[in-house]
């Protein structure tokens, strides 16, 4: 079988799960090709950094910026390459998500949800009765798609992220370091990653010896500078870290910070305990709680309770031996959870089940008739500050 994964290289979260998974699926005879469209994929698939993975897909409409036009390119270009099927994983640009409605029936479509704001699902109500299967990423994200997507609950499932191993087995020991060695790795954006906290908690642990390394680019990586700039030589920016490199880095450190507001499920979040990095994590209900375990695997603070979060660093600093029981646990629980080849065999049984036993979908809309269903208009969300949106989110998941 050959599935078509709707991303275009690049060192954000979206295309890991694509490296991911094509790791999983490979061994189980399903080929998994990205498929990018547009100069922004041209651009991306002629970088340097992701050369190796021109040969593993296509950008279609390369010169093309019509985001209506790349859509029917889009379709047209899965069935002429005669593939099986499609996974789309919103939140992505409308067109990605259109395609679904215009598919012919035999071409499988699985929506994957990556993220739990509740501003995702909406929109979704316009593809429900199109795709075969709806993936929720955690359960706080499954829970989403039910609520607000109002996706049949029998149609949806949870599969979690996952991380090849391969690359984390051949680790050499950890060094130890009388410093403290805080990560953060990953897209650098206060609105949902809640960058401008690490500061925060790093200086409420100036009479301890730990050094905070950043790694990655984004919207507000220059203001996270300017933030960490009174902090001097205790922070250090790596700007994008390559694939490859990855594991290593996070072997050279002892604790992953993770203070997001919302996530579906980070890759930088397993690719981290993969490694043996305790997680000190934003509890986020139904996402990472779904792979922490407070004082088991790692710690969890409430969102934005930068004092909890640096006492919580502040004690792993002290006490070395749970350091050291956290960090053997993160490992453990994604190797027997969150490996690439659990994701690819829960994936490969989904396909197996829906191939088998398709759900009655609506029928599919000709090409020439292109249109976005009225759920992906905008809605009163747009015009609110945060801080309501905040407060909003935390009433609905109550």
């Amino acid at each position: 079988m050959k599935f078509a994964y709707l991303s275009s290289p690049g060192s954000f979260g979206l295309f890991t799960v694509c490296r991911n998974l094509r790791a999983g699926l490979a061994p189980l005879g399903v080929e998994l090709r990205w498929i990018g469209h547009g100069t922004w994929a041209k651009r991306a698939a002629e970088d340097p950094l992701f050369a190796d993975e021109r040969s593993r897909g296509e950008v279609v409409g390369a010169n093309s910026e019509d985001f209506d036009h790349l859509g029917k390119l889009l379709v047209s270009h899965l069935v002429d390459q005669a593939y099986d099927g499609v996974f789309v994983s919103p939140p992505q640009d409308a067109c990605q998500m259109n395609i679904v409605r215009y598919l012919p029936a035999h071409v499988t479509r699985i929506l994957v949800g990556q993220s739990n704001a509740i501003g995702v699902f909406p929109p979704l109500r316009g593809l429900r009765d199109y795709v075969h299967a709806a993936v929720g990423v955690a359960p706080g994200v499954r829970n989403g798609l039910v609520k607000y997507g109002k996706i049949d609950p029998a149609r949806t499932t949870v599969i979690g992220n996952a991380v090849s191993l391969t690359p984390y087995e051949s680790l050499p020991p950890r060094t130890p370091s009388t410093t403290l060695r805080l990560l953060s790795f990953g897209r650098i954006e206060e609105r949902q990653k809640g960058v401008f906290w690490l500061p925060q908690i790093l200086s409420l642990l100036s009479d301890i010896d730990v050094h905070l390394t950043i790694g990655g680019d984004g919207l507000h990586l220059n203001e996270l500078k300017a933030r960490c700039a009174p902090l001097g030589d205790r922070v250090t920016f790596l700007g994008l870290v390559p694939t490859a490199q990855i594991p290593a880095l996070i072997a050279s450190h002892d604790v992953f910070v993770l203070p997001s507001r919302y996530e579906g499920l980070p890759s930088a979040l397993i690719e981290s305990m993969a490694g043996g990095c305790v997680p000190v994590a934003s509890r986020i209900e139904g996402v990472t709680d779904y792979v922490i375990r407070d004082n088991e695997n790692g710690r969890l603070f409430d969102i934005g309770d930068v004092a909890t979060a640096a006492a919580m660093i502040r004690s792993l600093a002290e006490d070395r031996a749970s350091l050291a029981r956290l960090s053997a646990a993160a490992a453990k629980e994604v190797r027997e959870r969150f490996s690439a080849a659990v994701m690819g065999q829960s994936y490969f049984d989904l396909i197996q089940n829906v191939r088998a036993n398709p759900p009655a979908l609506a029928k599919p809309l000709p090409l020439e008739q292109w249109a976005y269903p009225a759920s992906f208009r905008p809605g009163l969300g747009r015009w609110m500050p945060r801080s309501l949106k905040t407060v909003i989110r935390s009433l609905l998941r109550r």
